[in-house]
């Protein structure tokens, strides 16, 4: 035996503990040894030693021990070169002798040891990395199939599901689990005779299938039909043959089923517009985008030679209150789309027929959000409407004329008739017979005086600017007093009532306070039970007194309510009562109020009764 290899031999503890040693102490340069490698020194030195005893010298074996994984090419130069070093030291340090031979052999045999595990490291780092490359590669795809927002899937040549994500599961109606390795007719039979001639030709050509449009139904869409956009394409191995087939499905149901309805409201709302009789106008800063058939006639041209801000002097429009032409600024569409909604009583002339129609203009913005988007306008004729008022309101005017004329001119033969029966009655001589006859003319003539009065006051309510006043100081308590005084006279089997307790002085018209009293409360008594009394009550409420007229019976219709201040108007009679006159009562004491300042109201229920409210300032409002 040499002289290393016994020292190997007799110093193998010492030399495995310098090198443990040093590996700790020293940094390498490709980081520090994996823990696993000391591990391999005893079968390295065992090899080594062997190799030192052979001769001739033998090829060196590297002993079996651990693979080094982890180790890098740098780490194993470093790790090779520490034994290398230690081996030496101990030479040296137990006074060894220099043999060159054995020198030989320790290079040799470590150099051949270091290239085998190189090879090795090699080996594995390839093996490493396509393993590594084959699960990101599953990685990849398992994220692809898990996030991708359309519906992904891969088919085996014999057409069943190989691959698939949530996306496409979802659609099928069946989970991914229960999908997978099941044939494509199993899964979606609805769609089996368009997809299966579909798959085939892609697997047997080799080539894709692009964006090719399907539509039918899923156990997944409850019978509903479903809209899809589907590309298939072969996957190919390295010799280029096909073994699989990749589909891409893009699901466009919703987004159909969206476009449907919108397609369908947009039919409905044409179909509205065209019907309606009212020309409309829709349109932005740049063109009239839409015009129904109303529209366009009137119009008389093409919507699109038309630009919307000129719309009004197109059609010659004209203001309804001047006759003066619409000016650029109060164009429709200008004021629309800036943001204003309006509407503008105007005279235009029709296109075709060149007559003047009188219109409603009315325009309004269309808002997407904060932007204005467009504008719409809408032209409703009123031509006739206008004709029938103005025929209504010469009727009126003439009906109301006539009767005040009448009236007026009534009242002198009238005082004639009168005055002769008056004096008549108070003849000392005039038999019994006669003088019953003037008696019952001159009741007649007091009571077409009164009916005269009322239609003059009505005349002067609807044309002369209201029932004119003149105020004077009064109290309306004597005033109601007296008043009340009276229809007990006339109607002395009624019970007459009058309450109110404060001061209620003021500035009135005491004559006309007294007929809109009178008025109220023979009203009350010609709609009520005989044996039901009428409350007349007056409230102190500051700086205006409230007068209220309370009778009990039957409720006012509801109906009714909103005429009931017309002229002309008269109630159902109630049992035993016996109203009388034109009708023009309650008109002439509202008419009183309103000359007031004040105003008339009433209410009327079947559990309090009817009651007539009126309420007068004191005095005269301010302007």
């Amino acid at each position: 035996m040499n002289g290393l290899a016994r020292l190997l031999a007799s110093a193998r503890e010492a030399l495995l503990q310098s090198v443990a040693h040093k590996a700790q102490l020293r940094p390498l340069p490709g980081g520090a040894l994996p823990l696993g490698w000391l591990e391999t020194l005893p079968g390295l030195l065992d090899g080594l030693q062997a190799a030192l005893e052979s001769r001739p010298l033998p090829s060196p074996q590297v002993p079996a021990h651990p693979p080094l994984e982890g180790a890098n090419a740098s780490q194993l130069h470093a790790g090779f070169g520490l034994v290398r070093e230690c081996v030496l030291d101990l030479w040296e340090k137990t006074g060894g002798t220099a043999d060159f031979q054995e020198l030989k052999v320790l290079n040799r045999f470590l150099d051949q040891a270091l290239a085998e595990a190189l090879a090795e490291e090699a080996v594995s780092a390839r093996q490493n990395q396509g393993h590594n490359t084959r699960v990101e590669a599953q990685v990849l795809l398992d994220t692809m199939l898990a996030t991708a927002p359309v519906g992904l899937c891969f088919v085996s040549p014999d057409l069943r599901f190989v691959h698939l994500n949530r996306t496409i599961a979802a659609i099928n109606g069946m989970p991914v689990e229960q999908t997978l390795g099941r044939p494509l007719r199993d899964v979606v039979p609805g769609l089996a005779s368009v997809l299966e001639p579909l798959y085939q030709k892609v697997l047997e050509t080799g080539e894709p299938v692009l964006d090719f449009e399907l539509t039918g139904t899923t156990p997944g869409l409850n019978g509903e039909p479903g809209f899809w956009v589907v590309s298939c394409y072969p996957v190919k191995d390295a010799q280029g043959r096909t073994f699989m087939m990749g589909s891409v499905v893009v699901d466009l149901t919703e987004r159909k089923r969206s476009a449907d309805a919108v397609a369908s409201n947009a039919a409905k709302l044409e179909a509205i517009l065209q019907s309606i009789p009212d020309a409309v106008y829709v349109g932005d800063a740049r063109s009239i985008e839409h015009a129904n058939a109303r529209a366009r006639e009137l119009l008389g041209e093409d919507i699109h030679h038309v630009a919307p801000r000129e719309l009004g002097r197109r059609l010659a429009c004209r203001m309804a209150d001047t006759g003066e032409a619409l000016t650029p600024e109060n164009e429709p569409f200008t004021r629309a789309l800036m943001g204003e909604a309006f509407t503008h009583e105007l005279v235009l002339c029709h296109a075709r027929s060149g007559k003047d129609m009188w219109v409603r203009f009315a325009a309004a913005p269309v808002r997407m959000g904060e932007r204005i988007a467009s504008a719409v306008v809408i032209i409703t004729d009123l031509t006739e409407h206008q004709k029938r008022e103005s025929e209504l309101r010469r009727a009126a005017e003439f009906r109301e004329r006539f009767l005040g004329i009448v009236s007026h001119d009534l009242r002198n033969p009238l005082n004639a008739i009168a005055l002769s029966a008056g004096a008549l009655v108070r003849e000392d001589a005039l038999p019994a017979r006669a003088l019953k006859a003037a008696g019952r003319i001159v009741h007649s003539t007091e009571r077409m005086g009164r009916m005269i009065g009322e239609l003059l006051d009505f005349t002067r309510g609807r044309l002369g600017g209201g029932i004119p006043i003149v105020r004077r100081p009064g109290d309306l308590r004597p005033l109601c007093r007296h008043v009340l005084d009276e229809l007990r006279v006339a109607r002395p089997e009624r019970e007459v009532l009058l309450k109110g307790e404060g001061q209620f002085q003021g500035d009135w018209d005491g004559d006309r306070l007294a007929q809109l009293v009178g008025n109220l409360a023979k009203n009350a008594l010609d709609y009520s039970p005989d044996d039901t009394p009428v409350t007349v009550t007056l409230y102190d409420d500051g700086p205006r007194v409230r007068l209220e007229v309370h009778n009990e019976g039957e409720p006012i219709p509801a109906s009714m309510l909103p005429e009931l201040f017309e002229p002309f108007r008269r109630g159902a009679k109630a049992e035993n009562a016996k109203p009388s006159g034109l009708g023009l009562g309650l008109f002439i004491a509202r008419q009183i109020a309103l000359a007031h300042g004040g105003r008339l109201e009433v209410r009327s229920t079947k559990d309090e009764g009817t009651c007539f409210t009126v309420y007068l300032p004191r005095g005269p409002l301010a302007p």
